[in-house]
């Protein structure tokens, strides 16, 4: 019994170290195929390094061109373009075919300061006010029954509007502004006609301002005689002995012109219009009135004295007003000189 164990036992012992010679040599061989492994990879390491080493390989020289064929030009070299001389725009050429055409515009009409009263002239008012005022006073116009010719002026370190009012018992109507001015306009003027109805101005100021207002009565308005050019607003007399044409040659964004008939008449809100019969010779309808846009030319008829009101829509726009006689010319005529 105790043999068997001993044969049992010692089985085991050799079969433990039969086993362990076995992974023994497993594992040599393992690091044998490690070590070559390293030896292939640092063989490759050298081969590349060699290669680097060598020279590179000289390029192969072109082949000399043969009697047949041309050499190639050597390339141009690029030079800058050189930068263009300024130049100066010519001026437009004039075109003469004979039409008529007006100049460009002129001059800004520069009023400079606002004028003030220094005598007792009833029909002229001014004011300068420190402060927010809203004044409405009465005036008189410098001739009784008749329209008056105004010219307005004035500036405001925040704004003022001048307003002709009627007021009366029995009716009140507040008309066209006359001016209104703010102030990056500076110093302003225009000129233009007041109804025989109106009795007050108002002006409504905010701010500093100071403001001016004169009246005239037709018999002192300048009479236009021939022709004449200028710019902007005016009011002219016309005072012709017989019926006349009025020709306008105007060049503005929004412009207009009209008769006054001497009989004042002259109120088409309350329909206050003339109703004088027109003179023998003349048809039964004819224009004294134009409103156009851009540049124009209209011949108005004109039966008897009156003013003429032009408006423009700046104060450098050009016209030409050319007064002559009634001769029934068509609308795109103008009178004789």
């Amino acid at each position: 019994m105790l043999l068997a164990l001993s044969f049992f036992v010692l089985g085991l012992a050799i079969g433990a170290l039969i086993a362990t010679a076995a992974l023994r040599r497993q594992a040599v061989d393992a690091l044998r195929s490690a070590r070559a492994a390293l030896a292939a990879a640092e063989s490759a390491r050298k081969a590349v390094e060699a290669a680097k080493a060598l020279p590179a390989p000289a390029r192969p020289k072109a082949a000399a061109p043969t009697s047949d064929q041309q050499p190639r030009p050597p390339r141009a070299r690029r030079t800058p373009k050189p930068e263009p001389a300024p130049t100066t725009p010519l001026p437009a050429r004039p075109v003469d075919d004979g039409l008529p055409r007006l100049g460009p515009a002129g001059p800004r009409d520069t009023p400079g300061t606002v004028p003030r009263r220094t005598d007792d002239n009833p029909f002229h008012h001014t004011g300068v006010w420190d402060e927010d005022t809203d004044h409405e006073f009465p005036i008189e116009l410098p001739e009784p029954g008749a329209v008056a010719m105004v010219e307005v002026t004035a500036k405001s370190s925040k704004h003022v509007r001048i307003v002709p009012m009627t007021r009366t018992p029995t009716r009140v109507d507040t008309h066209r502004t006359l001016l209104y001015v703010s102030a990056s306009d500076g110093t302003e003027r225009t000129r233009t006609v007041l109804s025989r109805d109106v009795t007050h101005l108002k002006v409504d100021a905010q701010g500093r301002s100071e403001w001016s207002v004169r009246l005239y009565g037709p018999s002192e308005t300048d009479e236009l005689t021939g022709t004449r050019e200028g710019t902007g607003e005016i009011v002219v007399a016309l005072r012709p002995d017989a019926p006349s044409e009025l020709l306008l040659h105007v060049d503005s964004s929004s412009w207009g012109a009209e008769f006054i008939c001497h009989c004042w008449r002259w109120d088409k809100v309350n329909r206050d219009t003339c109703r004088c019969a027109a003179p023998e010779g003349l048809p039964r309808w004819f224009s004294s009135m134009v409103y156009l846009q851009g540049e124009g030319m209209r011949t108005l008829v004109i039966p008897r004295p009156g003013l003429l009101k032009l408006h423009t829509d700046k104060p450098t726009d050009p016209w030409r007003l050319r007064l002559g006689p009634y001769r029934g010319t068509a609308e795109d005529d103008g009178p004789d000189d």
